[in-house]
């Protein structure tokens, strides 16, 4: 896990690389992602994604989910 110091004005933000695994849950408890997605114009449902997400609450980077990660 990489932690990365970003000076924004007076503030210091933490942000994570928390890229490599795919993870549901942040670690600091959020469950909502940002992600760039493509939608399909005939199904009207998502089409494609890209796999870095970012985390709502915190704004760290993971790596997203896909449908066989968890599968034995």
């Amino acid at each position: 896990m990489l932690c990365v110091e970003v000076a924004l004005t007076s503030q210091l933000v933490l942000m994570f690389d928390l890229r490599g695994e795919p993870i549901f849950v942040c670690v600091c408890g959020s469950k909502m992602w940002n992600l760039k997605v493509m939608w399909d114009n005939e199904t009207r449902q998502v089409g494609m994604y890209l796999l870095d997400q970012v985390c709502d609450e915190c704004g760290a980077v993971a790596t997203a989910p896909t449908e066989i990660d968890g599968c034995d």
